[in-house]
């Protein structure tokens, strides 16, 4: 029995370390998820060799808990109703590998860690999903804020052991009506206001001001809940099991197209829509774009939709009523209503090494409201819900996309499947922590985990490489990195100063940024 717990906890460890490591599929380069360390090095006082730094790199890990007070806050989307802590994986963390634009399973550690130490459903639905058993004393909580995503992130968990091969992925398929979504897709592109309401067979808002009894009679039918299931292997048999997640979702046209955010469906093996009227439809995943957490699907409905209408997020204003449209903690709560004001534009937030701006809110966003309304005192939808705070004893603060950088997004998902035009370099990183930099004597930086482009090899760039600078800027963190790329085009160059990894020397590389695509 000792031979075979050893055994297992081994393959564990290498199961791990091969998730770790693996990168990213499609190609996003700095979209990052936090590594967590089993075996943590002690600190010396004289800096190790670079054969041990080696060593330790190869090892799955990060640096020991932190006692200090850290003064940054980190952000995490809202998630689904049954599961807060499956989608914390974008928990505060300065060391992080890539977690993003991957067809496998295990691109999320939040599912990683619910296959992991879950082992039923009861489990699950009290609130233990993501949590296990260990003889460490309590850590004291850190004062900082943490944002959570609005969807519960694989909440119910079924083990199932399956037989056969399951593949993950997004369907980019034609969704039905092509003519119907490239008139919606144009739409989006060219409008700034109402956006959808041409050819819309019932449409919501009246361009007057309503009360908020009326706003949630006549919007509500328009927000729809959404469940996902997700599959992925259970280590120990080698079998599979399959999750669910649900969230919230805004009803764009008549014949069914959908936004929602991107972790609501990310990595879903299948998808489900509920009406206000109680009726369930299989939806297809028409696109997703991890970067801003929107996603498009699409269902062929069999009754008559209400069509939210979208609003100019660019005219809203500070102190403007606010009223959020979701599903908290489920669809058991489907349809629920807050009203509050608009209390910030364009803040300001890093979720996994993304800076998104967001239009705060003091309506109440809770989980399960990821991918539902923000609603004008005029019925028009001026945000999408993503964000919240889940800090202890902090209240009142959701966020919320606006709509009018969601529209030309969508507009893409719509057309392509993805947003075109975006640059990337083609590595995924973590970042290189003060402790890192003690311990090993690492340059603080981006240090490469993955390379996924071919411009990225043959400019030399390899695993485990640290990239210190980009054009003569430095670069403390994949956001630095990621911020600064983001400023180019498919096609440009940009100088790369490199720590080389495996000669300890420092290296001037020109690499060609890629186009960004789904695989």
């Amino acid at each position: 029995m000792d031979e075979f717990k050893r055994d297992f906890e081994n393959r564990n460890s290498d199961e791990s370390l091969n998730r770790d490591m693996q990168g990213e599929a499609s190609g996003e380069p700095e979209h990052t998820a936090k590594v967590e360390m089993n075996d943590t090095p002690s600190i010396q006082e004289n800096t190790p060799s670079r054969a041990q730094a080696k060593i330790e790199f190869q090892q799955e890990g990060s640096e020991p808990e932190e006692t200090a007070e850290r003064s940054e806050t980190s952000y995490t989307y809202s998630g689904s109703a049954l599961g807060d802590n499956a989608r914390e994986v974008f928990e505060q963390s300065d060391n992080k590998t890539d977690g993003g634009y991957q067809s496998s399973p295990y691109s999320s550690q939040a599912y990683n860690n619910g296959y992991n130490y879950v082992h039923s459903n009861q489990n699950a639905r009290s609130g233990l999903y993501n949590e296990h058993i260990s003889s460490k004393p309590e850590k004291k909580e850190k004062k900082r804020l943490r944002y959570v995503a609005a969807m519960l992130a694989a909440a119910v968990l079924n083990l199932a052991v399956l037989g056969g091969a399951f593949a993950l992925g997004h369907s980019f398929g034609s969704g039905g009506d092509e003519s119907n979504k490239t008139t919606l897709s144009q739409q989006l592109k060219t409008d700034t206001s109402s956006g959808n309401t041409e050819g819309a067979a019932n449409t919501v808002s009246t361009g007057d001001t309503m009360d908020t009894t009326q706003i949630a009679k006549n919007v509500g039918p328009a927000v729809v809940g959404i469940k996902s299931a997700v599959t992925g292997q259970y280590s120990l048999f080698g079998g599979y099991t399959t999750s669910e997640a649900q969230g919230s979702g805004i009803i764009l046209s008549a014949d069914g197209y959908i936004v929602t955010n991107n972790h609501v469906v990310e990595n879903a093996s299948s998808v489900t829509v509920q009406l206000n009227t109680g009726s369930e439809y299989t939806a297809e995943i028409i696109g997703t774009d991890e970067q801003t957490d929107l996603a498009v699907i699409k269902i062929t409905p069999q009754e008559e939709l209400t069509v939210a209408v979208l609003g100019d997020s660019t005219q809203v204003e500070v102190g403007e009523t606010a009223i959020a449209i979701g599903n908290p903690m489920g669809l058991e709560f489907f349809g629920s209503v807050t009203q509050g004001i608009v209390s910030a534009v364009n803040r300001t937030v890093t979720v996994d090494n993304r800076t998104m701006n967001l239009i705060q809110t003091d309506a109440a966003i809770n989980s399960g409201n990821s991918g539902g309304a923000l609603i004008n005192s005029k019925g028009e939808v001026i945000g999408i819900n993503t964000v919240k705070v889940s800090t202890s004893g902090v209240e009142g603060m959701g966020f919320a996309i606006p709509i009018s950088d969601a529209k030309p997004i969508i507009s893409d998902l719509l057309e392509y499947g993805y947003v075109k035009g975006r640059p990337v370099i083609g590595v995924s990183t973590r970042d290189i922590t003060e402790y890192m930099t003690m311990q090993y004597g690492w340059p603080q930086g981006a240090q490469i985990m993955s390379v996924t482009s071919e411009n990225a090899r043959n400019a030399g760039l390899q695993q485990g490489d640290i990239i210190v600078k980009i054009d003569g800027q430095e670069v403390k963190s994949g956001s630095d990195l990621t911020e600064y790329k983001d400023t180019k085009s498919p096609g440009d160059t940009v100088s790369l100063e490199v720590y080389k990894y495996a000669t300890g020397s420092t290296e001037t590389v020109s690499v060609v940024l890629s186009e960004q695509t789904p695989e």
